[in-house]
């Protein structure tokens, strides 16, 4: 399958790595913000 043929597939399938990208982003700062909380939390 050559995705050269497929311009509009391609496209989606751009924006759906950025989507999930985004989310792991969120993600990540959200459990970040949780251990800095643990770790003020012992200090």
């Amino acid at each position: 399958m050559n995705f050269a043929n497929h311009p509009y597939l391609c496209k989606g399938l751009i924006i759906f790595k950025n989507k999930i990208n985004y989310r792991v982003s969120i993600l990540g700062m959200r459990i970040g913000v949780r251990l800095f909380g643990l770790l003020l939390q012992r200090v």
